[in-house]
C-alpha cells in the first residue's frame, strides 16, 4: 500500500484513511468486513462490519454516504462541501428525463402491438427534436404542439391525427404517473379527414411495382403482400417468420385494436416470399439492408437473429416507395379494395380479407369502384342498346 491509501480491486485510490494512518479512526468504531481491504479501518454506521450497499454502488471515497450525518469528514473539510457533487449527481439521476419517460410509457402502455410501435415511433422522433435528455416536467404543452407542427404540420390530416393522438395520450400517462400535468393547447386540434375517391389505382398501373429489373426483392415482396391481402402497412411489417404459412398462403397478423387475424395472399406473393426468406427460420419478416441508426432504441424482438439487421421500419418502407412510385403504402391497400368492390365481391368477403368490423367504415373508404371500373361497366351498357 502507497501513502495514497488503498482500494477496491485496486480501481479506486482512497486517501489515507485505513488503520495504518496515525491517528484517523478511533478504536472503538466497528470495523469494515473486509471489501476494502484486510487492513481497512472504516467505520461501519450500521454497526454490522460493513459498509451501506448504497456505498457498494458508486466508487468509493473515504467522506462517503455513511458520513452526511456529521459536520465533518475525515479530511476536515465541511460535509456540505464534500457531498455537494454526489448529492447534485443523485438529484440529475432522480429526474425524469424525455427519453425515460417515452420508454417507461412504451413498456407500459396497454394497447395492441401494432398500436404500440406507432406511439413509440412517434414520441421517440418527439424526444429527439425536443431533446432526449431535457426534463419531462420542463416540455410545455405549446412545445410538444410546435414540434408536431415542425413534424407533421404539412402533412396529411389522417397522419396528423395519428401522432397528435399519440401525444395526446402520452400527456395523460405523464400526468397519472405524476411526472408532469401538461396539455396540448386549444389549437392545437385534430384535423378533418377528406376523403379522395380518384385516389385508387387500377392493377394495370400498378404493374411497374412487381418489375424484377427495376425493384429490389425486398420491396417487390413487400408491396405485393401488401396488394394482396389488403393489409395495414403496419401489421404487415411486425409479421416474424414464424407467423406466415406459405403453403397456405396466410400469415397470422395482430391488427388495429389488437385483433389477431389471419391474412392471405396469392401464389405470385407466395413465390416472392419464399425467395426473399430464403433459409432463414425465424425472425422478423422484412429486415433493413443494414444497421438503423436508431438500432440501440429497438426492442430486442426487432432484431434478426444474426444480430445485424433490424425490422424494416414504417417510415422506411413508405420513403422508399414514395421514392420509386409517388404512394403511400396505404394506396395498395385502398386500391385493392375498391378494385375487388369494382369486380362484384360482397361486403361479408371484403370485411374478412380487410379485417373491418365496421361496414360503413368499409363503404366509406375503401369499398368505391375505381374510375376503370365505371367505364367497364358502362362499355357494357353501350353493347345492350
Amino acid at each position: 500500500m502507497n501513502d495514497r491509501g488503498h482500494g477496491l480491486d485496486g480501481d479506486h485510490p482512497v486517501r489515507t484513511s485505513c488503520a495504518r494512518s496515525a491517528g484517523t479512526h478511533t478504536e472503538t468504531a466497528p470495523r469494515c468486513s473486509g471489501h476494502l481491504g484486510p487492513d481497512c479501518g472504516v467505520p461501519s454506521r450500521s454497526g454490522t462490519g460493513a459498509h451501506p450497499p448504497a456505498l457498494l454502488s458508486q466508487s468509493f471515497r473515504p467522506y462517503g454516504p455513511m458520513y452526511r450525518g456529521g459536520d465533518r469528514s475525515l479530511s476536515g473539510v465541511p460535509v456540505n462541501r464534500v457531498f455537494s457533487g454526489i448529492k447534485k449527481i443523485s438529484q440529475e439521476d432522480s429526474v425524469t428525463t424525455l427519453s425515460k419517460a417515452v420508454e417507461s410509457f412504451v413498456r407500459d402502455y396497454p394497447e395492441a402491438d401494432t398500436t404500440e410501435a406507432s406511439y413509440a415511433l412517434t414520441l421517440r422522433r418527439c424526444a429527439k427534436t425536443l431533446g432526449r435528455d431535457r426534463p419531462a416536467a420542463d416540455v410545455t404543452g405549446e412545445d410538444w404542439h410546435d414540434v408536431l407542427i415542425e413534424l407533421w404540420g404539412q402533412r396529411s390530416a389522417n397522419t396528423w391525427n395519428r401522432n397528435r393522438a399519440a401525444v395526446k395520450t402520452f400527456l395523460g400517462w405523464l400526468g397519472d404517473a405524476e411526472v408532469a400535468t401538461v396539455k396540448l393547447p386549444a389549437l392545437c386540434r385534430a384535423r378533418k379527414v377528406v376523403i379522395d375517391e380518384t385516389k385508387a389505382i387500377d392493377p394495370e398501373e400498378l404493374q411497374h411495382l412487381w418489375d424484377p429489373d427495376a425493384v429490389g426483392l425486398r420491396e417487390r415482396a413487400l408491396w405485393r403482400l401488401l396488394y394482396e391481402s389488403s393489409s395495414r402497412a403496419e401489421a404487415v411489417l411486425a409479421l416474424n417468420i414464424e407467423n406466415v404459412d406459405l403453403k397456405a398462403r396466410k400469415a397470422r397478423a395482430v391488427i388495429k385494436g389488437g385483433r389477431t387475424i389471419w391474412v392471405y395472399f396469392q401464389r405470385r406473393g407466395a413465390e416472392l416470399l419464399r425467395k426473399y426468406i430464403g433459409d432463414r427460420a425465424r425472425g422478423p419478416l422484412f429486415l433493413t439492408n443494414r444497421r438503423p441508426r436508431d438500432w440501440r432504441t429497438r426492442p430486442r424482438e426487432d432484431f434478426a437473429p444474426d444480430g445485424r439487421r433490424c425490422r424494416l421500419s414504417y417510415d422506411r418502407a413508405e420513403h422508399i416507395l414514395k421514392a420509386y412510385a409517388g404512394i403511400t403504402l396505404h394506396i395498395l391497400r385502398h386500391s385493392r379494395l375498391a378494385y375487388l368492390a369494382g369486380e362484384g365481391v360482397d361486403t361479408p368477403m371484403l370485411m374478412a380479407i380487410s379485417g373491418h368490423t365496421n361496414p360503413a367504415t368499409l363503404h366509406r373508404r375503401y369499398a368505391r369502384p375505381s374510375g376503370k371500373a365505371v367505364t367497364r361497366l358502362f362499355n357494357k351498357l353501350e353493347a345492350m342498346e
